[in-house]
């Protein structure tokens, strides 16, 4: 490794506060950024919108922040939004079902909104679809009832 890299090194590790992590998981925790999801909490409802695909390399990242969100919110029911979403590959089916089992531990109620027909056939072969609710989107009924619209 030259010393203007290693250099590099030390200052992403310095500005993102990792230690002993390779240039490889540096690059991923350089644009965390863009990998935040977007949270929105509305009369004790959250919805999680994902804005990028779920991989290996994400999930983690994106099951940190959904906990600490469930932990510091404790929602009655949690949205999952998967409009921005594109790819997933099974580190997805995982994290969804850990949140989900996470929520309904809290009391809660779980539900997956916006699925395009790739990820629907997805949910559907490993039978995620038939423990969580999975929707078109947000009811109209429900949000007029709540007093969101």
């Amino acid at each position: 490794m030259s010393k203007s890299s290693n250099k590099t090194t030390k200052l992403l590790m310095a500005i993102y506060g990792k230690i002993n992590y390779n240039i490889y998981s540096l690059f991923f925790c350089a644009k965390e950024e863009k990998m935040i999801s977007e949270y929105s909490k509305e009369n004790r409802k959250l919805i999680i919108r994902v804005t990028e695909e779920i991989d290996q390399h994400t999930a983690d990242k994106i099951r940190r922040k959904i906990d600490n969100d469930i932990e510091i919110y404790s929602p009655k029911k949690v949205i999952f939004d998967f409009s921005g979403i594109e790819f997933m590959d099974s580190s997805a089916i995982g994290m969804v079902l850990g949140r989900f089992k996470l929520v309904k531990m809290l009391g809660g109620n779980f539900e997956i909104i916006n699925v395009n027909k790739r990820m629907k056939k997805i949910f559907d072969m490993s039978g995620v679809s038939r423990i969580i609710t999975i929707k078109e989107d947000i009811d109209k009924e429900e949000e007029e009832n709540e007093g969101i619209i």
